[in-house]
């Protein structure tokens, strides 16, 4: 089976946060109002997330640290039969 999820139903959330997946952001890109990340998940397995007016960029344009949480709404989950 498989599991799709659309990058916006991803929240960023700390790295240690229960329930959340650990990432590590590898790639930033700002697209006005949102940012759009690329970030590696145990495994190697990469997912794009995007984030709508990133909050992180309020003091100096300070980027998010690499090590994320990615919590997923189980609603937000669609299953697709192989």
């Amino acid at each position: 089976m498989t599991c799709s999820v659309r990058p916006e139903a991803m929240r960023i959330v700390e790295s240690k946060t229960p329930g959340a997946i650990e990432g590590k952001i590898i790639e930033t890109i700002y697209l006005g109002e949102m940012a759009q990340y690329i970030v590696e998940l145990p495994g190697k397995t990469r997912v794009k997330v995007f984030e709508l007016h990133p909050s992180h960029v309020d003091d100096g344009g300070k980027t998010r640290e690499p090590a994320i949480g990615l919590q997923i709404d189980p609603k937000d989950v669609v299953v697709l039969a192989d």
